[in-house]
């Protein structure tokens, strides 16, 4: 078959699930090869109306997330022979159970599908189970479950069979499965094309973590997230240890309860030597864990640091600017700490951070005093968002 060109269709002049049944019918989707229908609250009818038109047979990317679906909806379109084309396939923010789930599964005309979204649905361990063993899903590179009900045994059944071995990207947080189900995860050996694993809020203690940071199928994972998860300082020393999480560039640690002593152990780690992006906040680093970060040789490649809400005062941020590791920070977050006029004025005054674009110091203990600092400031000549939260002042926003 030629290649087809891209045909993208959101049929915003249509209201109604007949009025999509007429547009069918007077052939408006004949060639369409992107067809996004999310958020009309249509229901099953517009999945049925859907499976059994032939103009779908051109279609490589269906959105039909937020259309209040049922299970019932997506057998439907699972056993729909016109959609044989599609990549990728939609359908988060609905009304889908396990029973939708093992009918994409086993459906024989879902084999080209390489991104399946699912996520805000009611999907449990048996729609997991059915995808692990599924013999047509086997080209997904993109599988997002996000906030389901998927819990430890079904962590431990979405990994059961060899169905997902292709995946690069995996985004299951929000579903409760606790150290047993990432230690289930773990243990499976055919997730080596994973790059992005978003993990966060899952009940996630040290042990689970700890299983991540042995786990050698993780080797080319540049992108993970372990945000709202119980990581504290054992397994802060864990992902240290690590001798194969040495890939990553965007690290996700926000409200993990890491404190001075278990940021100083990852400062002191290869493990964030390949880091670009470090999410830390709401934890308890202080001003001794911002010391240790800044003085790490292994933060180089630093270019977004989020501190917010970490119980820093001047005296961290003092070691910060006068750090030469941290010389290509674009993006740095402080707000919600304990810094005062003296922390601020050493940010406008310092000479390692001249790449700065962004720089957030809302919520602090600021005064005129700080505005007059950055308004003066001889080396932060980059600076395009500069938040102080000085409230009594229109203008302490964006001065620059």
């Amino acid at each position: 078959m030629a290649k087809l060109k891209n045909y993208v269709v959101s049929l915003d002049d249509v209201s109604t699930v007949e009025e999509l049944k007429a547009a069918l019918r007077e052939r408006r989707l004949v060639g369409v090869t992107q067809l996004t229908l999310n958020g009309r609250n249509w229901g099953d009818a517009v999945a049925h109306s859907l499976a059994r038109s032939p103009h779908m047979a051109t279609v490589r990317v269906l959105d039909l997330s937020e259309n209040q679906l049922t299970d019932e909806a997506v057998i439907a379109l699972a056993q729909s022979p016109h959609l044989s084309q599609l990549r990728t396939l939609r359908l988060q923010r609905n009304q889908i159970g396990d029973a939708g789930l093992i009918a994409l599964a086993q459906s024989p005309y879902l084999s080209n599908l390489n991104e399946l979204e699912l996520y805000q649905n009611a999907i449990g361990a048996a729609g997991a189970q059915a995808l692990s063993h599924s013999t047509s899903l086997t080209q997904l590179t993109k599988l997002r479950l996000y906030r389901n009900q998927l819990g430890a045994a079904g962590g431990a059944a979405l990994v059961e069979g060899q169905a997902l071995v292709n995946l690069q990207l995996l985004d299951i947080d929000h579903n409760d499965l606790g150290d047993a189900g990432i230690s289930a995860l773990a243990a499976a050996q055919h997730l080596t094309q994973l790059t992005s694993l978003n993990l966060s809020n899952n009940n996630i203690g040290p042990a689970g973590v700890k299983a991540l940071a042995e786990d050698e199928q993780l080797g080319n994972v540049t992108q993970l997230d372990l945000s709202d998860n119980d990581v504290g300082f054992a397994g802060a020393k864990a992902l240290a240890e690590s001798p194969y999480l040495r890939s990553i560039v965007t690290l996700n640690l926000a409200s993990t309860n890491i404190d001075a002593a278990g940021i100083s152990a990852l400062a002191n780690s290869p493990v964030l030597a390949n880091t670009e992006r470090l999410d830390l906040r709401s934890n308890a680093i202080g001003d001794a864990g911002l010391s240790a970060l800044a003085q790490s040789s292994h933060v180089t490649n630093l270019k977004a640091l989020l501190l917010n809400d970490n119980a820093i005062g001047d005296a961290g941020v003092q070691a910060l600017t006068t750090s030469t590791s941290l010389g290509n920070l674009a993006v740095l977050y402080l707000a919600d700490n304990a810094i005062g006029d003296a922390g601020a004025t050493s940010l406008a005054n310092t000479t390692n951070l001249g790449q700065l674009q962004e720089l957030d110091l809302w919520g602090n203990q600021l005064t005129r005093s700080s505005q007059e600092a950055f308004s003066q400031s001889p080396t932060l000549n980059n600076l395009v968002l500069l938040d102080l939260g000085i409230s009594d002042d229109e203008d302490e926003d964006d001065i620059f």
